[in-house]
């Protein structure tokens, strides 16, 4: 989940490499993203097959101590890596071409975004943790139950969080909902 934010990313970047004609630097960006996946796979696969810092990291937060192998998780921890830097390379030749397309803004945006998802996630974690010492997690209803309701409130505190932090978008989605919901507002 970590570069997520990353993968969705790039294919907005490369389209707009495409709407500008150019089609070069997304393909050779891609290549070096392929090599360069390849090359964390190979790196994080060995940083994890022995006990170190960074194994136990992992150990310690993901709450994986029983797995077998820890090598696995290489992969994924290469995949958002990658998407990491194959992103701000995107964003570097796009600015090279561009030229000012409004970082700061955006950036501070991230920000907001970032600060209200940290935010979210320690609060969802002590809702789950509140839920679990009341909610067995022995059938299938109530995994899904815990789960939906930490879930839900989850994503009712990254709402108000990000509201708070005065966040653009979700004053845009607020308005859309408000616009589209017409006898919210007084409209008939």
């Amino acid at each position: 989940m970590f570069g997520l934010f990353a993968q969705g990313l790039v294919y907005l970047v490369s389209k707009a490499f495409y709407a500008m004609r150019n089609t070069r630097i997304p393909a050779l960006v891609s290549i070096v993203s392929v090599a360069t996946t390849a090359l964390f796979s190979y790196f994080f696969i060995w940083l994890l097959s022995f006990q170190n810092i960074f194994s136990g990291f992992l150990l310690g937060t993901l709450k994986i101590e029983g797995m077998q192998n820890l090598a696995v998780v290489g992969l994924p921890s290469a995949i958002s890596l990658n998407a990491i830097l194959q992103l701000s390379i995107l964003l570097f030749f796009f600015q090279r071409q561009v030229g000012d397309f409004y970082i700061k803004e955006i950036m501070s945006s991230l920000s907001k975004v970032l600060s209200a998802t940290l935010l979210t996630i320690l609060f969802t974690y002590f809702i789950r943790q509140f839920l679990s010492s009341y909610m067995a997690l022995e059938t299938f209803w109530e995994v899904f139950w815990q789960t939906g309701i930490a879930g839900g409130l989850g994503l009712l505190f990254y709402l108000l969080a990000a509201f708070v932090f005065k966040s653009s978008e979700v004053t845009a989605l607020k308005n859309l909902i408000f616009s589209q919901a017409g006898f919210l507002n007084g409209k008939k």
